[in-house]
């Protein structure tokens, strides 16, 4: 199989995966328990973000030093890669360890146990995964995707598995730990070998990766208090029952924006060709109809999913008690709209080699977090549902204009390519 191949089964493994977890948790754990599954499995993903883009640097890095032919640098990057991984993994691992005993309730001391056995685990996890990066950079891409496919298998499996067994909580410790074996066991192996001495420093990696690398850290921690950081914030003001209803409905919300971004990031490859041959304005007239068309596909997935919700009580009385009031789910799905048509406007810019909307990401998530918290706080489910749609609905104008501005120069510089 191609990567891509390989790619495709990653992302539908792990939608299948969640969509399983998900119904797992709902039947076998109570409401209570519910709420601290997500809310742990939220804080222990803020881990991976902690690496301010390590991940994406050591795979760029290692694909261009490979490209050049520099074996020697290449191998030296990798021992830079591991210092920088566990340093910041340790860092991220303490600040959250205090958070989660903060935010963690005292009713049953097992939910701390599970915590204190957790981040170890997913520290080895993290620590794996710029390493695994650099051995894609450096050639190994299908056998990385591959690895990733059977990663998201098994620790999909041992999740499902430990909660029918009636492991309850501890299956969160089942699901890291079969990521953390897998991933180590293929990140650790022996090098790729190369007969030449070189030296990738920290100086220089300051040079000619942190210009970069910061800019990915920013778009990272933006992504994670837009769409991870419900569960944890909503715990804190409304305890664990509504914030596992939460989690599960950014859970699904994410599954349809991957879903109905797919088709879209596909054409970065595409355009990125077309702004190097100078068609920029061929970019501007193809991509109105892949954002009607592409949201008219997000649309109906929504439409589908809210008529499922307001049926669900018929079919499965249990499941729907578990999850929030249809109307407040359908309020949560339509922020799922107004994600694809920000991120549907963002890949073009992205193929130019832009990143216009980092500060904007950033300014938008901790606007969110804090309009979420506010909601939480002092009012009820709907408040906060209707608090994320109009947080996510400001980008929409500042998209448009960012967009437009863009149009502009492509426009202009084709017809300076005309004249000429």
């Amino acid at each position: 199989m191609t990567q891509h191949r390989y790619a495709m089964a990653t992302v539908g493994i792990s939608a299948c995966s969640t969509v399983a977890m998900i119904g797992a948790v709902v039947h076998l754990l109570s409401a209570e328990e519910q709420g601290v599954f997500f809310t742990l499995h939220s804080l222990a993903s803020f881990i991976s973000i902690a690496d301010f883009g390590l991940v994406y640097a050591s795979l760029q890095t290692a694909a261009r030093l490979k490209g050049v032919g520099d074996g020697g640098a290449l191998l030296s990057l990798r021992r830079l890669v591991f210092k920088w991984a566990l340093a910041l993994s340790f860092f991220a691992a303490v600040c959250v360890f205090y958070l989660g005993i903060r935010i963690i309730p005292t009713g049953n001391p097992a939910w701390h146990q599970v915590w204190m056995m957790l981040i170890p685990i997913v520290i080895a996890s993290q620590i794996s995964m710029p390493l695994i990066a650099w051995r894609e950079g450096a050639g190994e891409i299908v056998q990385a995707w591959r690895l990733r496919a059977i990663v998201e298998l098994a620790s999909g499996m041992a999740v499902v598995a430990t909660l029918w067994s009636g492991f309850g909580m501890y299956s969160l410790l089942a699901m890291w730990l079969v990521r953390s074996l897998l991933a180590a066991s293929w990140a650790m192996l022996s090098p790729i070998k190369h007969e030449d001495e070189g030296e990738f420093s920290f100086l220089r990696w300051m040079d000619e990766v942190w210009p970069f690398q910061w800019r990915i850290g920013v778009s990272a921690l933006s992504g994670y208090l837009i769409f991870r950081s419900f569960a944890p914030l909503v715990m804190m003001e409304q305890g664990p029952v509504l914030a596992g209803q939460f989690g599960i409905a950014v859970l699904l919300m994410n599954g349809i924006i991957a879903f109905s971004t797919a088709w879209p990031l596909s054409q970065t490859a595409t355009y990125g060709a077309m702004f190097a041959s100078g068609r920029g304005e061929e970019v501007s007239r193809m991509l109105p109809r892949l954002l009607f068309r592409s949201t008219g596909l997000c649309f109906f997935a929504v439409v589908i999913f809210s008529v499922f919700m307001f049926l669900l009580p018929a079919i499965d009385q249990k499941l729907s008690d578990r999850l929030l009031h249809p109307e407040v789910m359908t309020i949560m799905m339509l922020a799922a709209i107004v994600h694809h048509m920000v991120a549907t406007m963002a890949v073009p810019l992205r193929a130019e080699g832009r990143e216009p909307f980092m500060w904007v990401s950033l300014f938008g998530g901790i606007l969110l977090s804090g309009a979420v918290w506010y909601a939480a706080r002092y009012g009820t489910s709907i408040d906060i549902a209707w608090a994320n749609l109009f947080c996510a609905a400001i980008g929409i104008p500042i998209a448009i204009i960012l967009y437009r501005s863009r149009v502009t120069v492509w426009v202009r510089n084709r017809s300076f390519q005309h004249q000429r």
